[in-house]
Formats: C-alpha cells, sequence, structure tokens
C-alpha cells in the first residue's frame, strides 16, 4: 500500500502518478481520485507480471466437441484442461485442482467482462454455443460464484437495436442461440449477468458521450485523453450496479480495485478487407474504443488502426484471457459473416498474448485456408505492419508479447500431433 505522501516520483508500471513535489499527476486526476483514494495496490495492473510468464505462448483445441449435456461446450473444455495441464489455470482458487489454482484466472467474486464480437450477424459472430458454454464454467466456480458477468461490445455504426440479441440466423447450432437468450436464460437462475452496449451517442440514441473530464464514478462515458496518454476507454455502471472503469477497474466507492475486473477477449477469426486483414484478438480491440473515424480529434482508429492497437490494448485494458473462436471461419468478403463464405474448422485458440495467437491464427489456421497473401503475417502487408506495431508498443509498456513474427518466438500447445515445423509441441 502506497500512501500519498509516499508516491513522489514512483513509477508503477512505467506510469508516472505523481511530480516531484508529490502532486498527484495527470494520469491520477483523470482517474478522478482524491488524495485519500491514492491505495494504488489495487490501482494498477496486477496481472502484467503474471502475464508474462504466459507471453508467446498458444493453446490450440482442434476438432472441438460442442454442446454438451450440461450447457457446457466440449471444446471450451477441453481447452481449460490443455491450459490446465500446462499450470494456466481457468479458475483461481485457494486450492490446487486440474484447472484451478491460487494464481488462476477468475476468482469467485470477480467481475468479467466479455468482449464479444456481435458486430455482425450469420457466421460473422463468436460462437454463441461456446460463449455460452464459457458463461456455465465460469458460474461453475468451485468456491461459488457470487461475482458479476457482463457481455460488451462497441458495434460502432451497426444500425441494430440490441446487438446482443440479434433476431436473424446467428452463429450457433441452431442458428438461433443469440447473447441475450442466454444473458436473460442465466438472469433468471439468478446470476448477475447483463450486457453494456458500448456505442457512442453519434450512433446510439442515449449512447456514451466522450468526453475529457475526470471520472466521477456516475455518468457513463467514454475518456477521451488530450494529451493521448491513453486511448479511448468506456467507464459505465453495469445494470447490476457495479461501478466500472475499463481502465482502471472497480469503483469501490474510495478507491479503484483492479484485482477483481477481469476481462476475456473473445474474438472469431475472419477474414477483414480493411486494414488489418484478419479479425482476430486485436481487431477484436476496435470494439472497445470510440469512435472508430469521424472523430473530433481526428486520431481516425479505423483508418490508423494498424498503427495505434498496441497502444489501444496497451493503453487501456490487456486481456486476461484470449478465446479466437475458429470453430467456423470466414474466409473472406469478411468482417460480414454470410454463411457462403464460412468454413467449419472446428479449432479454438487460447493464450494470454494477442500477437502470439493472432500470428498463429493467421498463418496456420486462415491462410491455408484461403491462400490469400493478406492473411499471411509473413508478407508485407497490412497484417504484418499490425502485429509488428503491436509487438513493438506493448513490449515498450512492459508486456513481452513475442518478441519477433516467426514460428520460433513463440509455443505451440495443442492436444492434436500435428507437422509443424519449428513449432515446439509439448
Amino acid at each position: 500500500m502506497v500512501e500519498y505522501g509516499e508516491v513522489a516520483n514512483r513509477i508503477v508500471q512505467g506510469i508516472e502518478i505523481a511530480d516531484a513535489k508529490g502532486n498527484p499527476s495527470k494520469f491520477i486526476r483523470d482517474a478522478g481520485l482524491s488524495a485519500g483514494a491514492l491505495a494504488l495496490g489495487p490501482l494498477f495492473r496486477a496481472n502484467r507480471a503474471s502475464a508474462n510468464g504466459w507471453m508467446g505462448k498458444v493453446f490450440q483445441v482442434d476438432e472441438t466437441r460442442g454442446v454438451l449435456s450440461d450447457g457446457g461446450f466440449g471444446g471450451l473444455d477441453d481447452l481449460f484442461s490443455l491450459m490446465g495441464r500446462h499450470g494456466l489455470h481457468f479458475y483461481q482458487t485457494n486450492s490446487s485442482g486440474p484447472i484451478s489454482g491460487p494464481d488462476g484466472i477468475i476468482g469467485r467474486q470477480d467481475v468479467v467482462l466479455l468482449k464479444v464480437n456481435s458486430q455482425w450477424d450469420d457466421r460473422g459472430m463468436t460462437n454463441c454455443d461456446m460463449v455460452r458454454g464459457l458463461v456455465q464454467r465460469i458460474v461453475e466456480h468451485p468456491d461459488g460464484f457470487d461475482g458479476e458477468i457482463v457481455f460488451v461490445d462497441n458495434v460502432q455504426f451497426k444500425a441494430v437495436s440490441d446487438c446482443f440479441g440479434w433476431q436473424t440466423l446467428t452463429n450457433s447450432e441452431n442458428r438461433s442461440l443469440n447473447y441475450r437468450d442466454i444473458i436473460e436464460d442465466f438472469s433468471s437462475q439468478g446470476y448477475k449477468i447483463s450486457g453494456y452496449d458500448w456505442r457512442t451517442s453519434n450512433w446510439r440514441t442515449g449512447g456514451l458521450d466522450v468526453v475529457s473530464d475526470p471520472d466521477d464514478h456516475l455518468t457513463d462515458t467514454y475518456y477521451h485523453d488530450p494529451d493521448n496518454s491513453s486511448e479511448h476507454y468506456p467507464r459505465f455502471t453495469t445494470e447490476h450496479g457495479t461501478r466500472v472503469n475499463f481502465r482502471h477497474g472497480i469503483w469501490t466507492g474510495s478507491e479503484y480495485d483492479n484485482s477483481r475486473l477481469k476481462l476475456i477477449n473473445l474474438p472469431m477469426l475472419k477474414d477483414h478487407q480493411y486494414k488489418t486483414m484478419i479479425t482476430a484478438c486485436l481487431k477484436n480491440y476496435m470494439g472497445v474504443i470510440a469512435p472508430s473515424y469521424g472523430d473530433p480529434w481526428k486520431i481516425e482508429y479505423h483508418d490508423n488502426f494498424q498503427y495505434k492497437v498496441g497502444k489501444m490494448v496497451g493503453g487501456t485494458r490487456f486481456p486476461d484471457l484470449n478465446i479466437l473462436d475458429a470453430t467456423w471461419v470466414i474466409t473472406k468478403d469478411g468482417p460480414e459473416g454470410y454463411a457462403t463464405n464460412a468454413v467449419e474448422v472446428g479449432t479454438l485458440i487460447a493464450g494470454v498474448d494477442p500477437v502470439a495467437v493472432d500470428y498463429h491464427a493467421g498463418k496456420h489456421v486462415l491462410f491455408p485456408l484461403s491462400s490469400n497473401n493478406r492473411h499471411h503475417p509473413d508478407n508485407s502487408n497490412n497484417l504484418h505492419t499490425c502485429l509488428t506495431s503491436a509487438l513493438t508498443d506493448l513490449r515498450s509498456a512492459g508486456y513481452e508479447v513475442m518478441p519477433s513474427l516467426e514460428d520460433s518466438s513463440y509455443t505451440l500447445l495443442t492436444n492434436q500431433t500435428l507437422d509443424v515445423g519449428m513449432w515446439r509441441l509439448y
């Protein structure tokens, strides 16, 4: 615990929190903190040291099993088992088990943000059966889940009344299950679960305004830093009254608790005709910032995404876990999700390192399906630029993502025996 009078010239995770006289820096003022709230233990990102231990590791499950009788998703269970066998535990518990331990990801009282890919319907959205299976396993926490689950996304310009409740075809076994169905199902069982549409007021009536004011812990807004020390991020109150600052954590009334806010990044793998060339872990952050283009500050996130994505991820909130859905893969004409462009692959890919997951998925999953050079990250293309920029900025921010774009820079851990050349199988 650091008291206010002790913070002069202290650096926490590379961020200056006070000047030489002990006055709180602009970073602290932006967070809306008073001097009495500078108990910095829970304020800053607590998981970076533990996350760095898992950088450059990619977990892949092929031939995924589908919906289970208990509401789970077989491929996801296999993924958690694979992760657990190699020491990355899904559940945070006092005692140790096959997929649980003191160093696990999800605690029983955590607020878990599920950043789904919900901008497009049909096969263009994160597999709803897999997401339902994820929620099922979260609420089955071995210690009893007493936290909260929030589906989040910013679908930008998409003219849909409820981005979690698509009424058209969905990416699911019965082609109709949507995220709103999942929310309502678990809510009826007494769990705290909801969805929050982060769209801004220029895209949705009643949406979030983008402001440069300190967080008043009451008004739902996007924060814009006029000095550009961070990218845009949302500050909002959930349906169950929990105040969330995406960058700083959960507001307790006197300070931020950053340890209980967890982010699971849940993109699906698909072609993207613009900028990044693929939709995967990094591209899913376009549903975090706002607005994507046409902003008055001329940031133009949409047009400059491949150069800014590392700062979007490292300067807002680094994911606690990325689960890339490749059960169905859109191989062309993305990001739209037309089933005619979808191939059933039956694969789930996960990792803490979003650069490694994206590099692997583009090169070894999407490219072999499409034979489109824009999906190959070793080529001179926008995907290569995006990944290079991301790894540079993230490593500068202290996140030890894969150091270079090559197979030897990451380890693939899989449930299959594959002929993969330089990959190191365990």
